[in-house]
């Protein structure tokens, strides 16, 4: 009987020890990893008016954004992590600190400058749709998609490099000067195709908007706080559906019943992405001096004539 009771004894001893074990790896092993993530290498669009040794690259705080959708999701695409980055109340807004489990995942960034103080950072569901509230779509936005695999429990550094804002551009400056009752320019985009509306979508994979819409923007010279338009340059940004893009640009000229006084079509404008195209000239006087100037390095502005 003693013989069979140690037996027994040591058997629940060997059963408790074993069943210990297994629970110490199973808790190791669901222990998630402390994943640092920074936002960096954003790429400043430099034209040939600024300093010729402004920096080419920034951080996410150098850069002039202020909102960053940051999303984390498993191989399913099943969402496991998100945080939104407001610049001013996050004391580091360059980075995220998340704990995720050992597996693969896809690391989503959408970041942005933001028009007003309210305004939310982009709306981010997958890696292939992405949605901005704002207004007119802002010049800066980016946007990074990158796989990453957490293999285990020390703490691993990621490094989401941006790169350049993924949006194109016009720019009008008209040399001559407004009228007095011009109060409102508006730009508009491809006025044939449907209006883009607020929230204007996008995928942060590719940088492309879903299908070819017009973007319109009004710059008020009242909400700007401007006497008059003389002198000033005026913008409009817009994601394009490919690499390189034709439309045409009306520009109208109101008055504050948003009337339009003058008007003028350019046509068959060329555009790309992280690109201004830019008509320079007079618009009101019938004499024009510009000349076209085709640049097709990154980030430098397209000259075209302002000719009616």
């Amino acid at each position: 009987m003693r013989i069979t009771h140690a037996l027994l004894l040591l058997s629940l001893v060997a059963l408790f020890s074993c069943s210990s074990d297994e629970d110490a790896t199973t808790a190791t092993e669901l222990e998630p990893t402390t994943v640092n993530v920074t936002f960096t290498g954003l790429d400043i669009s430099i034209t040939p008016d600024l300093k010729a040794n402004a920096p080419l690259r920034a951080s996410a705080t150098q850069s002039g954004v202020t909102r960053i959708a940051f999303k984390v999701l498993d191989a399913t695409g099943k969402e496991v992590y998100s945080e939104d980055k407001n610049v001013g109340s996050d004391n580091d807004f360059d980075h995220v600190v998340c704990p995720l489990h050992v597996g693969k995942y896809t690391f989503v960034a959408v970041a942005h400058k933001a028009k007003n103080l309210d305004s939310p950072v982009a709306t981010v569901t997958s890696t292939d749709k992405a949605l901005l509230t704002e207004s007119y779509v802002p010049k800066l936005v980016y946007a990074k998609t990158m796989d990453v695999t957490v293999a285990g429990n020390t703490t691993q550094n990621v490094t989401m490099d941006f790169d350049k804002r993924i949006t194109s551009s016009f720019r009008l400056k008209v040399t001559d000067a407004y009228p007095d009752e011009v109060t409102k320019v508006r730009l508009t985009a491809d006025a044939s195709k449907p209006k883009a509306t607020s929230p204007f979508a996008f995928s942060p994979a590719t940088g492309f908007a879903p299908s070819a819409l017009s973007y319109t923007n009004t710059i008020s010279r009242a909400e700007n706080n401007l006497s008059s338009f003389t002198g000033k340059e005026i913008g409009l940004h817009f994601f394009l559906t490919k690499d390189e893009q034709q439309m045409d640009i009306v520009i109208d000229m109101l008055n504050d019943n948003d009337e339009v006084l003058y008007t003028r079509t350019l046509s068959n404008l060329t555009f790309y992405r992280h690109k201004e195209t830019r008509a320079t000239g007079t618009f009101f006087t019938n004499s024009t001096t510009t000349t076209f100037n085709f640049n097709t390095s990154d980030d430098t502005p397209i000259d075209v004539p302002l000719n009616p």
